[in-house]
């Protein structure tokens, strides 16, 4: 299989695991998302580290933390629906 083809799958375990629902209520960093999705902590560095390199989520150096902007958190949810409410 190509890489362009585990794209897609990359990104529907993340959404299957909850991990754009809870980056929709607010910034996390890997070790809090894993907690809050009950998955593990490399998975969840990993994955976001390729969302965010892709554009897909956004990332702050100086804090560690992975997020979604309102154009991403539209994108996302126009595409999977049932968004939650943002939260701040």
């Amino acid at each position: 299989m190509t890489a362009p083809r585990l794209i897609p799958g990359i990104s529907a375990l993340g959404d299957a695991l909850g991990y754009y629902r809870e980056l929709a209520v607010g910034s996390l960093t890997p070790a809090e998302l894993a907690a809050r999705t009950i998955s593990s902590e490399r998975f969840a560095r990993e994955w976001l580290a390729r969302q965010a390199h892709r554009g897909h989520i956004d990332y702050e150096p100086q804090t560690g933390r992975y997020s979604l902007n309102d154009r991403q958190r539209a994108c996302i949810w126009e595409w999977n629906g049932d968004a939650p409410a943002p939260s701040g």
